[in-house]
């Protein structure tokens, strides 16, 4: 088991995040909050081959936060810029000392972090999801990542989204090791038709691109996938068992489809057809090898396969005897992989759990907020300098539906600019009116500066808002900050 080494700084978070630039501030501050007292644990085969690379946090505004980084050198880098050219290569620019963006001269528009194609796609899909493979040029393994979405309870607006980033480097380790007969292969191909794990080659181009399987150094696979391609027009193949001829030889081929699941897998068994003994059944063969195979997607499917895989043990136990000893030992001495596998699953769920908690605690510290508003009898609206809606109370929505929030938004402005936003360029701010519409106090604060809480450093509490509120309702009129 390898340990990861303590996460960002709190201090250097804190400091982050009293930037005003950033969206629905204690809402992300909740998401951050918890993950920087601790340490992420995960399981690894070797302290070379992570699991897990990474887990962080990414805003709308183009922001990333590492919550804990695995790297072959045992280092947490503050602060990255992760940049995806378009052959998926990542580089990373960063300063680990000062976390400050090094551009190095290179315009970094067209690389924001909403613009990665994980970003967009789990945006879309309003979901938890897989995103599409990549190479991770910082530890040069293909990487899955497990991306879930969090909004705001209150305005529905996106807070952020929290990432796992999975290496595939154990699956193709696991399939190296795994003799499918003496001349046989194992392949597991994504849903775009790339190379997640091969048995006998390479999964990448060797430079850090993905592979598309067809495209492999091995004939017979390239020979086979473009046969099932252009009968099925995708790389997503039904479940199918066969005989192809190439050439002069024979070959059976299996292959177990995951098309219809949220990781859109498939894997496939080749075995020649010499390599299998006489009295061997080829659909018992085919089982055996599959059966291996398929535990691999199970684990790492987790919960969104859990109910689609149904291993024949049974058949394994009947046919025994039928089966190459040799073989079957090759096979078997892996068992400790398997379990790796499955604790790596086990790991992925908790942290998934993990993230699903903290969130738990941001919605109710967002209900929290919303009771202590609904407390004030006048109507309080609290947004922030760009005219994004933080919070509201029950008053301000009874007295301004949607359509006229604008207005009262633009009104508010007016009033600040010209006093406040000449010195600071983003401010929170909070208006309070009365039955009437009229304002009775026009405050700007810094919400989360040290003077508003009870200790520095300290996560917003109740009785914080309260605070701030009741100084607002007892507010002379007009009165500003």
């Amino acid at each position: 088991m390898l340990s990861v080494p303590p996460i960002i700084n709190q201090q250097a978070i804190l400091q982050m995040m009293r930037n005003p630039n950033h969206y629905d501030k204690y809402s992300i501050r909740s998401i951050l909050a918890p993950a920087l007292l601790g340490t992420i644990h995960a399981p690894s085969f070797t302290d070379a081959t992570p699991a897990i690379n990474a887990v962080y946090i990414s805003t709308p505004l183009d922001e990333l936060y590492f919550l804990g980084t695995i790297a072959t050198t045992n280092e947490v880098l503050t602060y990255k810029e992760v940049l995806h050219n378009s052959s998926g290569l990542l580089n990373y620019y960063a300063n680990n000392v000062t976390g400050e963006v090094i551009t190095e001269g290179f315009d970094l528009t067209p690389f924001k972090v909403s613009k990665r194609p994980w970003f967009v796609e789990c945006v879309e899909a309003k979901k938890a999801i897989w995103a599409d493979l990549y190479v991770d040029a910082f530890t040069a393994t293909i990487t899955l990542s497990a991306v879930a979405p969090y909004y705001n309870s209150t305005t529905g607006d996106l807070i952020a989204l929290a990432t796992v980033d999975y290496s595939t480097l154990a699956i193709n380790q696991f399939l190296h090791k795994l003799n499918v007969t003496n001349n046989g292969r194992a392949l597991i191909i994504d849903k775009n038709g790339y190379m997640v794990g091969f048995s006998s080659g390479n999964v990448t181009d060797g430079f850090n691109n993905l592979l598309f399987a067809n495209a492999s150094s091995d004939p017979v696979v390239n020979n086979i996938l473009k046969r099932l391609q252009a009968t099925y027009k995708t790389s997503l193949f039904p479940v199918i068992k066969t005989k192809m001829n190439i050439g002069a030889s024979s070959y059976l081929v299996q292959v177990e489809s995951f098309a219809n699941s949220e990781i859109g897998w498939t894997v496939l068994v080749i075995i020649p057809e010499t390599d299998i003994m006489q009295k061997v059944y080829d659909s018992i063969i085919i089982v055996v090898l599959v059966t291996f195979a398929a535990l691999i997607i199970f684990s790492i499917g987790s919960s969104f396969l859990a109910y689609l895989i149904v291993s024949p043990l049974n058949k394994l136990n009947n046919q025994m005897k039928e089966i190459s000893r040799s073989s079957f030992e090759e096979v078997t001495q892996y068992n400790s992989i398997l379990w790796e596998i499955q604790s790596i699953q086990y790991t992925f769920s908790t942290m998934v759990q993990a993230l699903n908690s903290i969130m738990k605690r941001t919605m109710t510290q967002d209900m929290k907020l919303r009771a202590c508003v609904n407390a004030v009898s006048d109507a309080v609206v609290m947004v922030t300098s760009d005219g994004s809606i933080l919070q509201t109370n029950q008053k301000f929505d009874t007295l301004f539906p949607d359509l006229s929030r604008h207005t009262l938004i633009n009104h508010l402005f007016e009033e600040l600019k010209p006093n406040f936003f000449k010195s600071c360029e983003q401010l929170d701010a909070i208006m309070v009116v009365n039955s009437e519409r009229k304002p009775v106090s026009i405050t700007v604060r810094r919400l989360f500066e040290e003077q508003h809480f009870q200790n520095e450093g300290a996560e917003n509490s109740e009785e914080d808002y309260v605070l701030v509120i009741r100084e607002l309702s007892t507010a002379p009129e007009s009165a500003n900050e």
